[in-house]
């Protein structure tokens, strides 16, 4: 029997749920049939979600036969590797387009060559991270300094830096697009680990009954499942001791753009000062970003801000006892309430 399905028009979030919903309640099939012709806006986050959730369905039906049809008809995705990634010979390999006219298609690096890196070039692996982010941001931004390229620079380290420290998976994949006319940047970035609620569940302090409390919990400043309240810490371990990686980026992105994070059952999507949960599934963490690049001011000026902040929130977590899952989702609440920094 041959079972065939329609990818969306556009792979924004909820047509993504929607379509793969509708994937996950296909019969089982020894043929199935990938129809593209549809597929129009193909944003970062869609591009690289999707990929890989078609290569985990095409893994799972082990001896069934896939086929793609009208594939051609998008020469983007084409270019971004977006076919080759999930298993389809057609167009660029990922990494093959690494970077130019403002984008970086699909891209994976591997933690075993941060490493490698780090013991060849004599450096901590965290500057081999950040040596990777600003090379990265420079070539979205088609520029080597600014503000731009600072708040790309620290929103791909800290999440790099935070999946190999927590995600217990060995790489992590990357998309991305800069449009200057619309004063936008998205980006898009991915592990296939352990996920944000298994990873947590190590911090005591914590109260997590489910991915939609974890989400939460990773939001707060100073919240970590590496070090927590009670744990001897090592004054001269950067990684174990931080906790701000995802606040801080999530701030980053709440001055006219957006935050969104997917890890099991549940995503979370900051906006404009509101909370949207949706029921996207993803084995692991994967996090759009969106940037108002017209909004953006020294990066600097921007952390100082957010610190203050952060390290007020982090005492009162401190001082409270162990956080529990509605106690997260207010202070989140508050959080993307609060004033944005301004550049004065």
């Amino acid at each position: 029997m041959t079972v065939e399905i329609s990818v969306p028009n556009s792979l924004e979030i909820p047509n993504l749920i929607a379509f793969t919903r509708e994937m996950e309640n296909l019969p089982v099939s020894t043929h199935y049939v990938i129809d593209f012709q549809y597929m129009n806006w193909v944003p970062p986050f869609g591009l690289l979600y999707l990929c890989n959730y078609l290569r985990k369905y095409r893994n799972e039906r082990g001896e069934a036969r896939f086929e793609a049809i009208n594939h051609q008809s998008n020469s983007y995705a084409a270019h971004m590797g977006f076919y080759k990634a999930f298993g389809l010979g057609y167009g660029k390999d990922p990494g093959e387009a690494s970077g130019s006219a403002r984008y970086l298609g699909i891209q994976f690096l591997n933690f075993e060559e941060i490493r490698h890196d780090s013991y060849r070039e004599g450096i901590v692996e965290q500057d081999v991270i950040d040596n990777r982010a600003k090379e990265m941001s420079r070539l979205l931004a088609r520029s080597s300094e600014g503000p731009l390229v600072e708040t790309l620079s620290y929103c791909f380290r800290e999440i790099i830096r935070n999946a190999l420290e927590h995600s217990e998976d060995e790489r992590v994949g990357f998309c991305a697009q800069y449009w200057p006319s619309r004063n936008e940047a998205e980006v898009a970035i991915m592990d296939s680990g352990i996920g944000v609620s298994q990873s947590l569940r190590r911090n005591r302090n914590l109260i997590i009954n489910c991915d939609k409390d974890a989400l939460q919990h990773s939001l707060l400043p100073g919240i970590s499942g590496r070090m927590y309240r009670g744990k001897q810490s090592n004054p001269y371990n950067f990684w174990e001791n931080s906790g701000y990686g995802l606040y801080m980026t999530s701030k980053l992105c709440g001055n006219g753009g957006s935050f969104f994070i997917s890890s099991g059952e549940s995503g979370l999507l900051l906006e404009g000062g509101i909370k949207t949960y949706f029921g996207l599934f993803h084995h692991g963490t994967i996090l759009r970003l969106k940037l108002d690049t017209s909004k953006l001011i020294p990066l600097s000026n921007a952390l100082k801000a957010y610190k203050e902040e952060g390290e007020s929130i982090a005492r009162e977590l401190k001082l409270g006892g162990n956080v529990s899952s509605s106690k997260a989702s207010s202070m989140v609440s508050s959080i993307i309430k609060n004033r944005k920094p301004t550049s004065t």
